[in-house]
């Protein structure tokens, strides 16, 4: 699985990537985000406005989006990972025809993934 180092901080911005304001107090950033197991951050690049928003999309398509089972199976960061789940759902293909979905370990599904 993934390696995870500490991470690196670069040059502040001194204001927010997202909107360009000044005015505010101004948060870091993530360049990739820590659950994409990134670790570069830009200091002072984020207004709590734009932090909100930008973070709000990242949970929905981190935690439970159509990235949560491959991140999962990745082994990549998570805030609580005895939280996370062991299993993912997969849809299979019966004989029939038929669509059908089932929790496969998350160490089998590595394999059914790249197969």
């Amino acid at each position: 699985m993934s390696t995870v180092g500490a991470n690196s901080t670069k040059a502040s911005l001194n204001q927010c990537m997202y909107c360009g304001n000044v005015d505010l107090p101004l948060t870091d950033e993530h360049i990739l985000p820590r659950g994409l197991n990134g670790r570069l951050i830009l200091r002072k690049s984020c207004c709590a406005t734009c932090q909100q928003m930008i973070g709000a999309v990242e949970t929905s398509v981190l935690k439970s989006g159509w990235l949560s089972d491959p991140r999962l199976v990745m082994g990549l960061r998570s805030y609580k990972p005895k939280k996370q789940s062991t299993n993912v759902k997969m849809t299979f293909v019966g004989l029939d025809g038929m669509h059908f979905d089932k929790k496969v370990p998350k160490e089998d599904a590595v394999a059914l993934m790249t197969t």
